[in-house]
């Protein structure tokens, strides 16, 4: 993301390729976000989420009678879900967590091909 320029001057989110290759994905209008400072995050449903500081339905974000300036956006770009271990490593024993979704109806969980106790806490 930039965080200015584009069509209307307040940001774009771009996809990038391998060899750089920048194709704009959304050009800010204010209304919808403005000046996106952070990175985009991607959720274990494969979507990405940003939350650009400025911007957003309320038009007057410079008052203090009239606060809330910003919003959250979703972007997604065709990835299907993923799993990822909450930490990577751990001594033989340890307990790990797993964050992903569609874990309910889950009836196995391996390791290099070794059975582990499991229980579920919630489908993500």
């Amino acid at each position: 993301m930039t965080l200015t320029g584009g069509t209307h001057g307040y940001g774009t989110v771009y996809s990038v390729t391998p060899d750089g290759t920048l194709t704009p994905l959304h050009s800010f209008k204010y209304s919808d976000g403005a000046n996106p400072l952070a990175g985009l995050v991607q959720g274990t449903n494969g979507i990405f989420y940003g939350a650009p500081g400025d911007g957003g339905l309320n038009g007057d974000c410079l008052t203090l009678t009239n606060p809330g300036c910003g919003t959250v956006f979703s972007l997604s770009t065709g990835l299907g879900p993923f799993v990822a271990f909450v930490r990577g490593s751990g001594k033989v024993g340890a307990t790990v967590e797993i964050l992903g979704q569609g874990f309910t109806g889950t009836t196995a969980v391996s390791f290099n091909g070794t059975s582990a106790t499991f229980s579920v806490k919630s489908d993500t």
